[in-house]
Parts: structure tokens; sequence; C-alpha cells
């Protein structure tokens, strides 16, 4: 499915803010070790193009986790992108009560975006970080978060109608 926005992303390097990640997603030692690894899955399965059609990577965008941080990301709880600073930042925080979680992009020049934060709905949203730790009333982190990674590298939402699927449709079930 092709759906795209009009800038691009070649490369999102982001940091991860550990505070307010929800209490039921810390390890046992307090940190957050699961869930960084659940996020850089999610990213990995937008950029390694991993898919079930045994279609070849052609994907040329990349990115990694590059650390932890205390940054905020631009990203408003009210819902609303705040404005770019240079740093792609992950956080949980506040959002409206009917996202589970919010993407800004930022620094577009000639269709190319240099920058992308996240923030995931930590206040209204039950989450877990792999299916063995699912009851099946949470939401994945990294299926949603594979979401919001591909709009952060230009891609739109899918038509629930056509294709209730695939990543990109606007809503996710627990």
């Amino acid at each position: 499915f092709r759906n795209l926005y009009w800038w691009r992303l070649k490369r999102l390097d982001w940091s991860f803010n550990p505070a307010g990640t929800p209490r039921n997603l810390l390890d046992e030692d307090g940190g957050t070790v699961a869930v960084q690894a659940a996020l850089a899955r999610a990213q990995d399965n937008i950029t390694g193009a991993t898919n079930r059609c045994d279609r070849g990577d052609r994907v040329s965008a990349k990115g990694a986790l590059v650390g932890v941080t205390r940054r905020d990301p631009n990203v408003a709880g009210i819902g609303r992108c705040t404005g770019g600073d240079g740093h792609s930042v992950i956080q949980f925080g506040d959002l409206p009560s009917y996202s589970i979680a919010m993407t800004c992009v930022y620094g577009i020049r000639r269709g190319v975006a240099v920058e992308a934060d996240i923030r995931i709905n930590g206040v209204e949203a039950r989450w877990a970080t792999d299916r063995s730790s699912c009851s099946g009333k949470e939401l994945l982190i990294e299926a949603a978060m594979t979401h919001e990674f591909g709009h952060a590298y230009g891609l739109s939402h899918a038509s629930t109608i056509r294709n209730p699927s695939l990543t990109m449709q606007p809503l996710v079930r627990a």
C-alpha cells in the first residue's frame, strides 16, 4: 500500500525519555530496557521493510536509538506539534483520550525532514511490551509505534475500509 506524506526522512536517530513510562512497563529493576527494545523493533519494522509478502528490502531510510535523554518531545499534551529543536525524542505522556500516540515531523526542507518527535499516551492507554505480557486488553507498543514510525518516515494513513489489517490504518485495537 502506498499513501505518502510530502516529506521523507532519510535517517532518524532518536533518544528515549523514560520519564512517564507506565509502571507496568518497567523492568524488574525499574529500567526501560524492554520498552526501548520494543521501540527499536518498531523502527526496524519500517526501515528494515519487514513484510509478509516476501518482498525484498528497498527502503533506504535508516535510524537508531542513540540513548536516553531528559529532553521532552516537542508534542504538547493536548495533541499539537510545538516546533522542532533538532533532537528526535520519544516519551510517554498525556494526550487526548482518543489518541494513543502522536508524531510530529520538523525541519522539512525540499521534502526532506530532519527530526521527528513521538509522544505515546501513557495516561489513557494500556500498553504491553510483547505478546507474552499482554492479556488482550492492552496495546502492543511495537505494533502502535511501527505505525508512528511510519508517519515519521513519510507514510500517511491507509483506508480502513479497503485495508483493515494494514499497519498504517488509523484505528488500532487491543
